[in-house]
């Protein structure tokens, strides 16, 4: 009888080993789980900031949808930038960058972001002073962490000008708070929830594919009963929102404070996502354009431009799937803002 147990319980263990090989094998010849996504590594803890690029690291690959290949390179104080000395030399006008992944520049090469396309461009006109531009976008960042950014660490570049980068996805960062995100101990990024997996589950996660696959949909269920966004509704006024407006308009009032306090000017820069131009009235893009007004300070809207250029090219400006601007996009706002400062007398 034990014996017989034995065959059984052995048999069985065979059976669901054979079976879990089977369908590790098929998953991975038919690609079925999600690429493991190593575009937001090499992060660090940061004393001021919920995380930043770890200084001098360097990070490339390709993109786990597979659209491009990707180089990015922090400089000595973990911004996709080269080097600049925290002194500003006499003589030079001083433009800092802060955003979210868009100011970072996903999706194209550096050289092709659009605060660097900028930077470029203006040093190349007769002005009479050299121009730098500090750019601070980080990915996943949203006007609370750009306050605390410029707080703690842009206000000491003295800049003479601070351009804030602002998207709607923006909208949704605020309501999901600052503790949405976190590090593990590789660095890498993690939703709380992705963070609850432990070490079992994200070992798991990055070597088996079926429960990669398990695991991404359990982890996007609990996302969704748990915070239940209404993404659509970003675009129109929503009482569901309505609280996350007005943490970020605390925030923009708390960075044109700061700006005033080093006599900066200080420019909100709307960048419209895909298609955005097509929607009518869209409130974020009228209410940061009111508080601007409301607050006299600069409103630089790209939504006009991007629409403009998306009728007249057949370059595509965003990258399809993943929603961030291609090379020809970002060139789009950067001339977007370098009209914008030909007009001024600052250079």
């Amino acid at each position: 009888m034990k014996k017989n147990l034995r065959y059984w319980l052995l048999y069985l263990i065979f059976v669901t080993l054979i079976t879990l090989i089977f369908c590790e094998g098929f998953a991975r010849l038919m690609h079925l789980a999600p690429l493991l996504n190593s575009q937001y590594s090499f992060f660090i803890q940061d004393p001021y900031l919920p995380y930043k690029p770890q200084p001098f690291s360097v990070v490339e690959g390709r993109t786990k949808l597979d659209l491009f290949d990707y180089h990015y390179q922090y400089n000595q104080y973990g911004f996709r930038d080269q080097e600049y000395s925290l002194e500003k030399k006499p003589g030079v006008y001083r433009i800092l960058g802060i955003g979210d992944s868009f100011t970072y520049g996903i999706g194209a090469n550096f050289e092709d972001t659009f605060l660097r396309q900028l930077e470029v461009k203006l040093n190349n006109e007769d002005y009479s002073r050299q121009v730098e531009i500090i750019k601070a976008g980080i990915p996943g960042y949203f006007p609370e962490p750009e306050r605390m950014l410029l707080e703690h660490y842009g206000v000491e570049f003295k800049p003479d000008f601070i351009l804030v980068g602002f998207l709607a996805n923006d909208i949704m960062g605020t309501h999901l708070g600052i503790d949405y995100m976190s590090l593990d101990k590789q660095g890498h990024l993690k939703t709380k929830e992705a963070q609850t997996l432990g070490r079992l589950g994200s070992f798991l996660y990055i070597h088996s594919h079926v429960a990669r696959i398990f695991l991404h949909k359990y982890v996007e269920y609990i996302q969704d009963s748990k915070y239940k966004l209404k993404i659509y509704d970003v675009m129109d006024f929503s009482a569901f929102y309505a609280p996350s407006w007005e943490k970020i308009e605390k925030e923009f009032i708390k960075m044109i404070d700061l700006a005033d306090s080093i006599n900066a000017k200080i420019g909100f820069v709307y960048i419209p996502q895909d298609n955005e131009w097509t929607i009518k009235n869209s409130y974020p893009r009228k209410r940061l354009a009111g508080f601007c007004d409301t607050n006299n300070v600069f409103f630089i809207d790209v939504t006009i431009p991007m629409g403009q250029t998306a009728q007249t090219t057949q370059e595509s400006l965003y990258w399809q799937f993943d929603g961030h601007c291609t090379k020809s996009g970002y060139k789009v706002i950067a001339d977007t803002l370098y009209n914008f400062f030909q007009k001024k007398e600052y250079l």
